[in-house]
């Protein structure tokens, strides 16, 4: 892909706080093609394709532009994303990010990026360390997303494997590049990310319609977890910017 256009970029502070990785591996034909030139990370497991998915469950704080020294957005937000190569650069296709209605047209004025309203009820486990669990959900139209966490030892369920727990979680976490569709096209997100400390936890997962309904796999999306954990606190830089558009080859005309 040519270099990102730089003349709507936007560049952003937040701290995400209490985020709550939930990750799912699903056969690849379940998934729609992603935009071009990106393409799904796949893997081979038990004979089949396979790619993952996430949502991110947390709270934004102190969303603000650069270095602005005001008071920034605090709000809660869920993003539904898998995980793509672009001219094989590891990278995030963002499929939803969701927040308060309150907040959606401050998010999308800020940010520039895509994102609708939902009710989102989302625990504030650094705060509250002494609960035995904490409960997780998120509500939009067509569906909802409900989980329940507890303190539990590194475990992985169902899908292929991506080696050692550290492997696995700088797997989805370590990457810098991110790209969503929106009215004005497909724009890109350039992140910075920091080492930061995680709680391994043990997920059980009550629905995932909401996850099912924007992945288009109604009916196909099984809902057994691959891997969870959570990150009391991620300090984050990031740039948003219109993605360009592709290069294609130049079609040869045919002879006369």
């Amino acid at each position: 892909m040519p270099a990102r256009n730089t003349a709507s970029a936007m560049r952003l502070q937040t701290v995400v706080r209490d985020c709550l990785y939930l990750n799912w591996a699903v056969p690849r034909d379940v998934l729609a093609d992603p935009p071009r030139p990106l393409r799904y990370e796949c893997h081979l497991h038990a004979g089949e394709s396979w790619a993952f998915v996430s949502a991110l469950l947390f709270h934004q704080s102190s969303l603000r532009l650069g270095p602005v020294p005001l008071a920034g957005l605090s709000y809660p937000q869920i993003n539904l994303r898998s995980y793509v190569s672009d001219a094989g650069t590891p990278a995030v296709l963002f499929h939803r990010m969701l927040v308060p209605g309150w907040a959606a047209p401050a998010v999308r004025l800020v940010s520039r990026m895509p994102c609708t309203g939902a009710r989102l009820h989302l625990a504030r486990p650094s705060r509250d360390t002494g609960a035995e669990a904490w409960a997780f959900e998120a509500r939009a139209g067509e569906g909802g997303l409900s989980v329940t966490i507890r303190p539990g030892g590194p475990g992985l369920r169902q899908g292929p494997e991506l080696g050692s727990w550290t492997a696995t979680t700088e797997y989805f976490r370590l990457r810098d590049r991110g790209f969503a569709s929106s009215p004005a096209g497909l724009r890109r997100i350039d992140t910075a990310h920091e080492t930061v400390p995680l709680w391994p936890v043990v997920a059980e997962v009550a629905e995932v319609g909401l996850m099912a309904a924007t992945l288009g796999a109604a009916g196909r999306f099984e809902g057994v977890l691959h891997s969870a954990w959570l990150c009391p606190e991620i300090p984050l830089s990031f740039v948003t910017s219109r993605a360009a558009e592709p290069v294609l080859p130049r079609r040869v005309p045919a002879p006369g």
